[in-house]
Parts: C-alpha cells; structure tokens; sequence
C-alpha cells in the first residue's frame, strides 16, 4: 500500500514539475494553488500541452513526407540514370508528336491504317500487346473542313510540342523525361484494361498524355509567355490551371463512368503528382 502511494506521488511530482516547466516558459496560464481543483486544471492543460505537442510533431513529420519521397525518389532516379541513361532515346516527345503528324498523313491515304494503332482492350487481352504503346501515335487532330486550315493547326501544334519538349528536357535531361513518359503511357494504358469498356478511351488516353506533359511544362516553367491563338498572351501557370479544370469538367460530366474516368486520369497523372 505505502509503495502505491509512493508511486503516486512520484507520478504527481512529475506532473507538477512539467506543469511548472511549462508555465516557465509561458506555455500555460497560471492558475491560483486552490488545492484539489487546481491540481485537476493543471493536469487537464498538461495533458493538453502533451495533446498538441504530439499534433505539432505529427504535422511536422507529415509535412516532411512529400520532401522525404521527393528525395528518395530522386536518388533512386539518379541511381537508375548511371546504369540505363544511355538507354533514353533523346527528344521523345519530339518523335511522339512527329510519329502523330506522320500517322495523321497516312490516314488521308488509308484510313484503316489506324485501326491497327488504336488503344483496344478486347484486342490487347487477345494478345495486340503493341496497342499499350501505339495508341500514342493515333492523331486526334480536329476536323476543320478545310484542308489548308486543318495543315496548319498540324504544323502549329508540332511546333509547340516541338518547342515544350525541348523546354522539358532542358530542365530534366533525356532519361527522366522518358521515365516521366513511359510511365505516364504504360499507367494509362493499364488503367483502361481494368475498368469496363468505353467507347472513347482512347481519345481521353490521349487527351490525359498531353496534359501531364504541359502540366509538366507549365510547373517547370510558369511564367513562360505563351500567345494563345498565336495572338493572345498568357502564362503557361494560367493554361496549365485552365487543363487542369477541363480535365475535372471531364470528369464530373461523364455520368455513370465518372468514377471509372476518374480512376484513370488519376492514374496517368500519377507521375505528374511524384514529381510535383
């Protein structure tokens, strides 16, 4: 019994000790010594001291955590660059966009020729596996009616590709903006083979591909002047937050396959959210 009541007090004593402690160092509003009831206060406000104490380290550490990643990834990134950096085809998004504009050409002379490129789920699980790759290369270039508008808004959009991959790849270097891209198409096309068919998948695949990579660029680069129409200057920061918004009106206006949608944008923008 003495030995409880010893270990009790000692308990005590601790208690007071850190309440003084706090009150010292103005941590805690002191409280008149009424005896009983002020031993109770003082050991509420402790507790709560230690309460936020453990929320401050908490948040401390969470706040840390997407530095933590950032830096590991980076280090593995570097690890795997000195290995297979001779690998990295150089200028990707630059033959992407080319292989677009040649598939694009073809199509006028043998519109079934893109019938072998598209993203198909039924024909990759019978065994097409190059539709995960190849559907990047379909073109999803507007119909304009006039031939002579619609070869300019080709040419146009192959520069400005041209001119955001030469942006990217001198801020990262050959071998992270082909990590960045084959994970980007390798996530999206495993996202679409789970979720039940769509008709336009393919499409939003490609739709999703091109915007994390200006997504990319407008975080690499967000004050970058950009003359929208060619006329119309704006900085990639307000064009990448405008993609952004088209994307989740996307979303939200697909009805009974939103979740599915949602599922796969999150997917292919997955890189986009390890790096940024």
């Amino acid at each position: 019994m003495s030995q409880q009541i010893e270990t009790q007090r000692r308990s005590q004593a601790v208690l007071w000790h850190s309440v003084r402690q706090a009150e010292r160092h103005g941590l805690a509003r002191k409280v008149p010594a009424y005896p009983g009831f002020a031993s109770w206060i003082r050991r509420i406000r402790l507790y709560s001291l230690i309460q936020t104490h453990l929320a401050f380290e908490i948040f401390s550490f969470t706040s840390h955590v997407p530095a933590m990643i950032h830096e590991k990834g980076n280090a593995i990134l570097n690890g795997m660059e000195r290995r297979f950096g001779k690998l990295a085809l150089p200028q990707i998004l630059r033959w992407i966009a080319s292989f677009q504009v040649l598939t694009w050409a073809l199509h006028r002379f043998s519109p079934n020729f893109l019938e072998w490129l598209a993203f198909d789920k039924a024909a990759v699980l019978s065994g097409q596996f190059w539709r995960i790759f190849t559907w990047i290369f379909f073109p999803r270039f507007p119909s304009m009616g006039s031939p002579v508008f619609e070869i300019l808004f080709v040419v146009i959009a192959l520069l400005f590709m041209f001119f955001i991959s030469d942006s990217i790849e001198s801020q990262w270097g050959e071998f992270r903006v082909n990590v960045y891209t084959f994970a980007t198409i390798v996530g999206l096309s495993l996202a679409s083979l789970v979720i039940p068919y769509m008709p336009e998948i393919g499409q939003i695949m490609t739709g999703i591909f091109f915007s994390a990579v200006f997504l990319a660029f407008a975080s690499l680069f967000p004050n970058q002047v950009i003359h929208l129409f060619a006329i119309i200057p704006i900085k990639a920061k307000w064009l990448g937050i405008a993609n952004a918004l088209i994307l989740a009106a996307t979303i939200l206006g697909s009805g009974a396959a939103m979740p599915y949608l949602a599922f796969v944008v999150l997917v292919g923008l997955l890189p986009y959210f390890l790096v940024f």
